[in-house]
C-alpha cells in the first residue's frame, strides 16, 4: 500500500464516522457540474490548493463527494484535501484510485500550473474509481487573493 493510499483510506474513515459512508452510486461528472462547481465553490478550492502549496509545494485538491456533486459545497458532504505532487506519484503505481492516464494527467498539471493563480482540482468518482483533473482559475480572483482574503483555511494536508 503506498502513502497515498494509507492518506486516502484514513481521510475516507474519518469521514465515514464522522458523516456517513459515500455513496456508490454514479456520481454526475460532466462539465458543467464541474464547471459549476468551481465556479461557486472557487474561493474555498482555491485557498485550499494556495494554503497547500505554502506548506508543502505543489500539488492538487482532491474533492470526493459523497453522492453527486453539489453546485454549491457543503463541506459536510465532500471530502476535501490537499495532496503534494510527491503523494501523486503513487497513483501510478495503482489503479484503486484512477486510471493510469488520469494519474498522468493530474501530475502534469500538478508540475505546469501556476499556483499563484490556478488550481489543480481532482473531482473523484467513487463508483468509478476515476477522476477527473482540470486547471482551474477565475479571472476575478487568483489563488493567492482567494488565500489571503480566507480567515481559514479548514482542508486537511498532506505533506
Amino acid at each position: 500500500m503506498t502513502k497515498l493510499d494509507e492518506f486516502i483510506d484514513i481521510g475516507l474513515e474519518a469521514f465515514r464516522a464522522t458523516r456517513g459512508t459515500p455513496d456508490n452510486a454514479a456520481v454526475r461528472i460532466n462539465e458543467e457540474a464541474i464547471n459549476q462547481f468551481l465556479q461557486y465553490n472557487w474561493y474555498d478550492l482555491a485557498a485550499t490548493a494556495y494554503a497547500g502549496y505554502n506548506k508543502v509545494g505543489r500539488g492538487v485538491v482532491l474533492v470526493y463527494p459523497n453522492g453527486d456533486l453539489p453546485r454549491e459545497a457543503d463541506w459536510k458532504q465532500l471530502f476535501c484535501a490537499y495532496i503534494p505532487l510527491p503523494l501523486l506519484d503513487d497513483l501510478r503505481k495503482t489503479e484503486r484510485f484512477c486510471s493510469h492516464r488520469m494519474a498522468k494527467q493530474a501530475i502534469k498539471f500538478a508540475e505546469t500550473y501556476d499556483p499563484t493563480i490556478d488550481a489543480v482540482v481532482c473531482v473523484a468518482n467513487p463508483a468509478f474509481r476515476q477522476w477527473l483533473a482540470v486547471v482551474a482559475h477565475a479571472a476575478h480572483v487568483t489563488a493567492k487573493q482567494a488565500y489571503e482574503r480566507m480567515p481559514e483555511h479548514f482542508f486537511v494536508t498532506m505533506g
